[in-house]
């Protein structure tokens, strides 16, 4: 085993540990897996290595990809919207509304993926942020799992938001409700224009929420950028974060375009 394959077995060990933690018990997971105690023991002491038909059934069992369960434990823990995503009772609370509302899975279900979703920010003078947002079916319904994660570039510190919800389709447009977790925040809103989606790098969309502390709602215009079908958390995380206007980890044409729509 080459060092590479060895800090990602590591990897796997801590993060099969934190996804346990938040079971009944290792027993009990063992029982509906198939997989006996022993063997899962090592699993999650980092002495083996599950074969592919094992870890097929544990990332289905924690719904998780295996790319997932091998990211740094810091970067899975992040990524941790899952397990459930949106509790049964605040689904229905958050979107009941919205059952019969737009386009039928088929035509929403292309759009499924991961992006970088940017915008400015009105406290935060010449500031961009960047959050990762991921759109995937469950059922015949799309969903949505997003993380704002980085280094405050005025308070200092990292910090990390995440939020859930649930994505409609309707005439080119994706209409987007979603909340934080813990649900502490107001809802927000987002709506992006896809129909160019396919032909064009990036996205135009507009986010909209109530300002925290006030009544008053807020707007701000955002740029979407498509990275993929299958999951790319490592590609997602990385580009994440609060960035002068200028930083080269900006492409210049988001911040062209965010110019333009100021």
């Amino acid at each position: 085993m080459d060092n590479n394959q060895a800090e990602e077995d590591t990897h796997f060990a801590k993060n099969l540990r934190f996804l346990c933690s938040k079971q009944k018990s290792v027993s009990e997971i063992c029982r509906q897996l198939g997989i006996n105690r022993p063997q899962f023991g090592r699993y999650l002491h980092g002495k083996a290595r599950p074969n592919a038909y094992n870890i097929r059934l544990i990332c289905d069992y924690f719904s998780v990809t295996t790319e997932t369960l091998d990211l740094p434990h810091h970067d899975f823990v992040a990524a941790q919207t899952i397990q459930p995503a949106i509790p049964s009772s605040q689904s229905e609370k958050l979107f009941s509304f919205a059952r019969n509302f737009g386009a039928p899975p088929s035509a929403i279900k292309r759009y499924e993926g991961d992006y970088l979703v940017y915008h400015t920010s009105r406290t935060l003078q010449n500031a961009v942020f960047s959050a990762y947002y991921r759109l995937s079916m469950r059922g015949a319904e799309m969903h949505i799992k997003t993380i704002y994660r980085g280094r405050h570039p005025v308070l200092g510190g990292t910090y990390i938001m995440k939020h859930v919800g649930q994505v409609f389709f309707d005439r080119g447009q994706l209409f987007i409700v979603k909340g934080t977790l813990p649900a502490n925040l107001p809802i927000s809103f987002d709506i992006v224009d896809v129909s160019s989606f396919g032909i064009v790098k990036y996205m135009h969309g507009t986010l909209m929420g109530k300002k925290i502390g006030s009544q008053s709602i807020r707007t701000k215009k955002t740029v979407w950028s498509f990275l993929g079908k299958s999951p790319q958390i490592r590609e997602g995380l990385a580009q994440c974060g609060v960035f002068r206007h200028n930083s080269t980890r900006i492409d210049p044409n988001v911040r062209k375009i965010l110019a333009e729509t100021e």
